[in-house]
């Protein structure tokens, strides 16, 4: 039976994960956002990485999960957004437990509870994507490390299989695992620690090849690198990167450090403001540092120096390992000012309710391009639109929807199209697509959503 101290403990850690899970319950969505969460669903109704279902590396570590808790469900939507918000919780706790140890149990309330309520984190927690698994993964790795004194042999093996796992999870968060290894390869316990991250990615290397074929396993993963590295994939050199890429990431931060969501200016600056003082207050603590902070800190510095390069900074997902991470650094600050802290915490916490209390709908832009469709389309028209387009082989429209990758191939594919169809459209996500007049439809983004994107359709001119 758990200590009365214990219980105590958690008890208000439990509570505010149950209203955690009620409002991420409350206020998911059962449709996917975009692109890559068509891809996860199809992948849990019949997988196959060849047609992207997933894209590689395939995920097969979350797809696995995803199958367990479609079971549960009943459905795969539902079962991967309940394996978000499953994640979520366990990233409370977590947090919470590191901060403690650390700092102190109030001023862990406090970071456990800025984490909950930060826009991206909860956002994310009741999405169909695979970040917050892999956050727990990782987050598990920095808390079985420890923060200071010997590292037993068993906390290594821990950590390296939470890594190894998490790379199945999330292959692009491959950094956080070479850093792990790295720092292992020069301490007692190097044999137990990379012992323990094999183990992790054999679980789901070897069931994932034997599933696929190493040879076709092979042959997709070099065609899907060569095609994120050179055609659509959004790192530098990329054919459709955005050449404003410095301001796109100084605009990621700015999000998963708090600047995120709508709400109102008031909401936001008073918590901006706090996490700059946290952030000089960290670096003016001098021999006070905690050595698993670093840790964590190091790591997301050689995985930053990958986004920069190789990922997409359109989308912040690929920006929510600092989130915690914010987290921590400013929990010197939240130690030494917990009432101002608390205070400055709860304004912030309106963020959210007023985000969704201006949404005009609580679908994505493309549930309601497909309702649109449906409602208006009596003949054979044509949509030719870009990642937009996926939505629709999982959810089929009474018209045909035709992906485009760029401008350069959007006039071909529509004068080639045969027969020719009674009507034609274009959807302005298809990359370097430049409008010209009133769309005859748009289909705005959710107020404070980190993934939507408005939509607007045009008549064909072409």
């Amino acid at each position: 039976m758990p200590s009365r101290s214990t219980i105590a403990k958690f008890s208000p850690l439990f509570l505010a994960a149950f209203l955690f899970i009620a409002f991420e319950i409350l206020t998911a969505s059962p449709w996917p956002d975009d692109r890559d969460g068509v891809n996860f669903l199809l992948g849990v109704k019949s997988y196959d990485i060849e047609f992207h279902q997933p894209h590689f590396p395939g995920y097969p570590a979350y797809i696995a999960a995803g199958k367990a808790m479609a079971l549960f469900t009943g459905s795969a939507e539902w079962g991967l957004i309940l394996l978000s918000v499953f994640s979520g919780v366990v990233c409370l706790f977590i947090t919470f437990l590191v901060a403690e140890e650390e700092f102190d149990r109030r001023t862990a309330y406090i970071i456990a509870a800025a984490l909950a309520v930060n826009p991206v984190f909860f956002e994310f927690s009741h999405k169909i994507f695979s970040e917050i698994p892999a956050l727990l993964l990782g987050l598990l790795a920095i808390l079985a490390l420890g923060g200071s004194g010997k590292i037993s042999t068993g906390r290594w093996f821990l950590a390296g299989i939470s890594v190894g796992l998490m790379l199945g999870v999330r292959l692009s968060w491959w950094p956080f695992a070479l850093f792990y290894v790295a720092i292992a390869l020069f301490t007692a316990k190097r044999a137990f620690a990379v012992t323990g991250f094999l183990f992790g990615v054999l679980l789901w290397l070897l069931p994932q090849a034997a599933f696929v074929g190493p040879e076709q396993l092979l042959s997709i993963g070099k065609s899907f690198t060569s095609g994120h590295f050179n055609e659509w994939g959004g790192a530098v050199g990329t054919t459709f990167a955005n050449g404003n890429r410095p301001a796109l990431i100084a605009m990621r931060i700015a999000e998963v450090f708090g600047w995120a969501g709508t709400g109102t200016m008031w909401t936001r600056i008073p918590w901006a403001l706090f996490m700059v003082f946290g952030f000089f207050t960290f670096f003016y603590s001098g021999h006070e540092k905690s050595g698993r902070i670093k840790f964590f800190g190091a790591a997301a510095a050689l995985y930053f120096v990958w986004v920069i390069f190789g990922q997409n900074p359109e989308k912040v997902r690929h920006f929510i390992p600092f989130v915690p991470l914010s987290l921590l650094i400013v929990g010197y600050a939240i130690r030494k000012y917990p009432k101002g802290a608390t205070v400055i915490l709860l304004i912030y916490a309106l963020t959210l309710p007023i985000d969704y209390s201006l949404r005009e709908s609580d679908t994505p832009p493309t549930v309601r391009l497909k309702r649109w469709v449906d409602s208006t389309s009596n003949s054979y028209t044509l949509f030719f639109c870009g990642e937009s387009e996926r939505f629709f082989d999982l959810h089929p429209a009474k018209a045909r929807f035709v992906n485009v990758t760029g401008t350069t191939n959007l006039e071909l594919a529509v004068k080639s199209t045969w027969p020719e169809p009674d009507a034609s459209f274009i959807c302005d996500d298809i990359p370097g697509f430049i409008p010209a007049g009133k769309p005859v439809a748009l289909f705005l983004a959710r107020k404070g959503d980190p993934v939507d994107r408005s939509l607007k359709v045009y008549e064909s001119t072409f």
